[in-house]
């Protein structure tokens, strides 16, 4: 997994343990799963050091690609502005 991916999924779990919500089940997001708002998450990405960089160009580039990668992935799961961890839906079904 790629560094700013690494960094991305921290600050998503610190993000979802800090200000996430329960969203109501729908077709899109599963039942009892805690999300964040994408601007939320990169929020505490650009805290946790997502880019070294000062420039806030540098900054949104790395955060696109660590959740490009992340979604892809399935790491990640997404609808509209909502994002979620997969690993912590899995352990909430267990």
């Amino acid at each position: 997994m790629p560094k700013g991916a690494k960094i991305a999924l921290r600050a998503l779990a610190e993000a979802i343990d800090e200000v996430g919500n329960l969203m109501p089940a729908s077709n899109h997001i599963p039942a009892r799963t805690k999300t964040v708002t994408f601007e939320q998450w990169r929020t505490y990405a650009y805290r946790r050091g997502i880019s070294t960089s000062d420039e806030p160009r540098a900054r949104q580039q790395a955060f696109k690609r660590a959740t490009e990668y992340l979604i892809g992935e399935e790491h990640v799961g997404a609808w509209d502005n909502q994002a979620w961890s997969t690993k912590e839906q899995a352990r909430a079904n267990v």
